[in-house]
């Protein structure tokens, strides 16, 4: 894995949203490939993972905040633009959400990052609490056996 992956991240408000979305490409990328492995393996590459996967999760916080409120901002740009032209009201989002569809697909995939970043998150919580109940007998909170 690149040692730059969570940090080779640099977001600047001068640079135009279309240059910093297509910058930040190949590290959403390979943190997806990263991700999508899966929680397989001992408690030592559990660790690991949970450490990157927070790292991803820190990292991810401002871009998710970025990409939204710009899908947003040209979502009403385009919607009062199609008002202005006079297309009727049941149109103007679909109509503006196709003006603005690579906008969209970029936040989408933010979104859905963030939503299996979560679960995965969760799930290695899970497993290591599991680990650990077979390695120290922990029961969850309940009384042994007597």
């Amino acid at each position: 894995m690149n040692n730059n992956l969570l940090t080779g991240i640099s977001l600047s408000d001068n640079t135009p949203f279309e240059d910093w979305a297509t910058n930040i490409l190949p590290w959403l990328r390979e943190a997806m490939n990263d991700v999508a492995e899966g929680i397989t393996g001992d408690i030592a590459t559990l660790l690991d993972k949970q450490q990157r996967y927070t790292a991803y999760a820190g990292a991810l916080v401002e871009i998710y905040a970025k990409a939204e409120a710009y899908y947003k901002t040209k979502l009403a740009e385009a919607m009062e633009a199609a008002i202005k032209e006079g297309v009727s009201a049941s149109l103007v989002a679909r109509i503006a959400e196709g003006k603005i569809a690579t906008v969209i697909r970029f936040y989408e995939a933010i979104h859905r990052f963030n939503s299996t970043l979560t679960d995965q998150l969760m799930a290695v919580a899970a497993r290591l609490k599991y680990e650990g109940a077979l390695m120290w007998g922990d029961r969850g909170g309940q009384e042994k056996p007597k």
